[in-house]
């Protein structure tokens, strides 16, 4: 808008500030007028435009000064003249009313607009004084609503291409929660795995510390029990990178030649501190004083300890752990048998399950799980088997075979 238009604006609102006298009202009436959406007209007694907002003046494509002082007959369809004037009269004998008219445009186009009439009188003669008008843009309406209607095939075509997107990302998404849960479940049970040793360790490391007059007898027998928790926890260590490795295809067994039974033997004198203190009896037999094999030394020994810490962890007061070796023409057997607490029948079937299970990951009542899978995945590089068998209360006994020698 122009400098000239805007200060007959002004002039307009001033003039009609001091017909009011001023009042309070007016400050609230000029506001409506700055944000009503639809045409707002205020005429005089004479029916000429006083005031009109500027979004209803630009409906009609006039700014809002353009209009000043014009009656308002003549921006009505000379078509409807006569019929908006019967209907007119009407409405100033009851002082207030609703008519559907036809209004033009700057360029003589008509728009139909619903319009509501509200008569305002002078305080002191009571006769007219202005008319308020307010119109709402009929066909701007239907516009809109055509347009909307027109949106709606695009919007459930939008709907579908969401819903089908959802559905694509579902399963990435799914994992990805399985994964996270996974991930937690397992860092949660591998820390109480790896506390266990190193409570020990730090314990006794601690007490040796602290007293400079311990008995040398005690000081060997606290040295023995570090260094055998040292071990059991570098094992374990040791099982978690190589499961990673087996999951990706890396792992490569380092097969040497040595005398099983001696290897048993040395793993079992690791665990007769833990089975006195569980007052466990350990017990070791075999159909031959050597049973040489061809395997992975490192990667055995840590799955028959694994095997055996998990008898006399799960085994009562009393109780017996049993390890038995047999060679045959060519292969070996390795029995484990204890009298724990045994697993339920139910969970046997998917006790070899991959980390899709968190009940599965050291999970005790079931033997460890993730010692039992990385045992399986070992043994089966070895070309050999893995079987459990176990009644609940009774107690549970593994048993591993294994070719003597592989290619």
């Amino acid at each position: 808008m122009n400098s000239e238009q805007d200060t007959k604006t002004h002039l307009v609102i001033n003039n009609f500030k001091q017909e009011v006298n001023g009042k309070k009202e007016f400050s609230l009436f000029q506001y409506f007028f700055e944000i009503a959406q639809e045409l707002l007209v205020l005429l005089d007694d004479k029916g000429y435009i006083k005031l009109i907002n500027k979004l209803g003046a630009k409906q009609l494509e006039f700014d809002s000064v353009d209009l000043v002082d014009i009656h308002f007959t003549e921006i009505i369809d000379p078509a409807e003249i006569r019929h908006f004037s019967s209907q007119f009269d009407e409405i100033l004998k009851n002082g207030h009313g609703n008519l559907k008219v036809s209004l033009q445009t700057k360029l003589g186009f008509s728009q139909i607009f619903n319009l509501n009439f509200k008569v305002i009188y002078d305080d002191e003669s009571n006769k007219i004084k202005y008319l308020l008008i307010s119109g709402l843009n009929i066909d701007l309406v239907k516009r809109y609503e055509k347009e909307i209607l027109e949106l709606y095939p695009k919007l459930h075509e939008l709907e579908r291409i969401v819903q089908i997107e959802n559905q694509r990302s579902y399963l990435p998404k799914f994992f990805l929660l399985e994964l996270n849960k996974l991930r937690t479940s397992f860092i949660s049970n591998i820390s109480h795995e790896l506390r266990t040793p190193l409570a020990s360790i730090i314990g006794f490391a601690e007490t040796i510390n602290s007293d400079p007059n311990i008995p040398p007898e005690m000081l060997i027998e606290f040295s023995n029990i570090i260094l055998t928790e040292g071990k059991r926890l570098a094992r374990l260590i040791n099982n978690v990178l190589d499961l990673s490795s087996l999951y990706q295809g890396k792992l490569l067994l380092n097969k040497t030649k040595f005398d099983l039974n001696q290897e048993i033997k040395k793993l079992l004198n690791e665990f007769l501190h833990s089975a006195k203190e569980k007052n466990v009896t350990i017990n070791f037999e075999s159909n031959k004083d050597e049973i040489e094999i061809e395997a992975d030394q490192q990667r055995l020994n840590r799955i028959i300890a694994s095997i055996i810490h998990n008898g006399i962890k799960f085994c009562e007061s009393y109780g017996r752990v049993f390890i038995q070796t047999k060679e045959f023409f060519k292969e070996v057997d390795i029995l484990v048998i204890d009298t724990g607490i045994g697993i339920n029948p139910d969970e046997i079937p998917n006790i070899f399950k991959k980390f899709d299970d968190e009940k599965l990951i050291l999970n005790e009542a079931n033997i460890s799980g993730f010692s039992l899978l990385y045992a399986q995945k070992v043994i089966e590089l070895h070309g050999g088997i893995i079987d459990i068998q176990s009644e609940l209360n009774k107690g549970t006994t593994v048993l591993i075979k294994l070719p003597k020698q592989t290619f």
